[in-house]
C-alpha cells in the first residue's frame, strides 16, 4: 500500500509520519525531496523559494514514486501534488507544463492524507503568505480530483486514528487481500461540533478494487483509470465507519 502525506509547510507531516511507523514498522518511509537531494545527494537549493527548486523536488518525487515496487508498503512524506501548489503559487503560469506527468504520478498512490492548515494555530513558521496560498491549492487541487483522499485534523493522535480507521475498513471488507488496488474511492472526515470532547470522523468508502492474493512487502527504505486485478475481483462497496476520538 503507498499512502502520501500532503500538506503545506509546518502542518504536522513530519510529526504524523514518525508516529504512523512507529506503530506500523512494517512500512518503509520515504522523506521528503528536499531532505534526501541534500543529505543525500548534495544537492543545495536557493534560501528563499524558488520554482525550479520545486520543480526539481518535483522530479524526484515522481522518479521516487515510479521506481518503488508497487506491492511495497511505503508511506510518503510529500506527493506530486505539494509540488505543484508551491509552483502555482510562485508563478501560476508556469505549473500548466508540469501537470501531466504530475497528476499521472499521483494515481499510483492507494491513499493520499492531506493535513489542512489551522489558520488559528500559532506558528513561527516562514513565508506564512505562502503557506497559506500552498494550502489553499492543495485543497483546489485535491477537490478536482477523484483521489482516494482522507482530510486528517485535530492533533496528531487524532490524525492517526483517522489513518488507523481508514487502513482498518480495508482489512474488514477484504481481510485475505493484500494489494486493495483503491482507484476511485474517497474519505471524507467530518467532525460532530456538538460535543466539546468527542469528535465523529465519517469515513466513506465507495469503491475498492481488489488485486491478486496476499503477498509479504518489502521494509526496503530504498528505492488507471481502469479496474485492474483478477477478473471478478473488482466490486464496489459502501461502507460508512464512526470512529470516536
Amino acid at each position: 500500500m503507498r499512502i502520501a502525506v500532503s500538506g503545506t509547510h509546518r502542518v504536522g507531516k513530519s510529526t504524523l509520519i514518525d508516529e504512523f511507523l512507529r506503530v506500523h514498522p512494517e512500512f518503509a518511509h520515504e522523506p521528503e525531496p528536499y531532505t534526501v537531494l541534500v543529505e543525500d545527494f548534495g544537492e543545495e537549493f536557493s534560501a528563499e523559494p524558488s520554482m525550479d527548486d520545486f520543480a526539481r523536488q518535483l522530479e524526484f518525487n515522481i522518479d521516487r514514486l515510479q521506481q518503488r515496487p508497487r506491492e511495497e508498503r511505503v508511506i510518503f512524506e510529500r506527493c506530486p501534488i505539494d509540488f505543484l501548489a508551491y509552483i502555482s503559487a510562485l508563478d501560476s503560469q508556469a505549473v500548466q507544463t508540469l501537470l501531466g506527468p504530475a497528476l499521472q504520478a499521483m494515481h499510483s498512490l492507494d491513499l493520499l492524507v492531506y493535513l489542512p492548515l489551522d489558520e488559528t494555530a500559532t506558528t513561527d513558521a516562514e513565508f506564512p503568505k505562502l503557506r497559506s496560498a500552498v494550502d489553499r491549492r492543495i485543497r483546489e487541487m485535491i477537490s478536482d480530483n477523484d483521489y482516494p483522499l482522507l482530510e486528517a485534523t485535530g492533533s496528531t493522535a487524532e490524525r492517526l486514528r483517522m489513518i488507523e480507521q481508514a487502513l482498518s475498513s480495508f482489512s474488514v471488507i477484504f481481510p485475505r487481500r493484500s494489494t486493495a488496488r483503491i482507484n476511485d474511492f474517497f474519505f471524507f472526515s467530518m467532525s460532530d461540533h456538538r460535543s466539546p470532547t468527542v469528535e465523529t470522523r465519517c469515513i466513506i468508502v465507495r469503491r475498492v478494487n481488489v488485486c491478486g492474493p496476499t503477498s509479504r512487502r518489502s521494509n526496503s527504505s530504498h528505492v488507471q483509470g481502469a479496474d485492474t486485478g483478477a477478473p471478478g475481483l473488482a466490486r464496489t462497496v459502501y461502507a460508512a465507519a464512526k470512529v470516536a476520538l
